[in-house]
């Protein structure tokens, strides 16, 4: 294994990729590339790189603007409770739920207190 790395760092380069950078392998030795017509791809300057022609990205839609805040609700009156007839306001009252039967009755400060048993 030895003997391998040895022979092909005496031998040089075997191929481009073997030499660093924008060198290229000639003739088992890296040198940089060369320049003029008959050169193909290494017509470029040393150090010069091709930029992948990539599209352009998409223009950013345009902005929307924000609908005007509404005007707050000056005048309006405030809700009121729907209105209780004389019959719900006599107290105490038997009221039926779902399986339970509730008495109902108003205590000092005027709080709905209620009291159920089952059916």
């Amino acid at each position: 294994m030895l003997s391998l790395t040895v022979s092909l760092i005496l031998a040089g380069c075997s191929k481009d990729t073997d030499c660093k950078g924008e060198r290229i392998c000639e003739n088992a030795v890296c040198v940089s590339p060369r320049g003029g017509v008959d050169a193909g791809e290494w017509a470029l300057p040393a150090g010069a790189r091709l930029k992948a022609a990539s599209p352009a990205p998409p223009p950013a839609p345009p902005l929307v603007a924000a609908p005007p805040p509404a005007p707050p609700l000056a005048g309006r009156p405030p809700l009121r409770p729907k209105g209780v007839t004389a019959e719900e306001r006599v107290f105490p009252r038997v009221v039926r739920k779902p399986g339970q039967v509730c008495v109902q009755s108003l205590d000092e400060k005027g709080s709905l207190q209620e009291s159920c048993r089952p059916e």
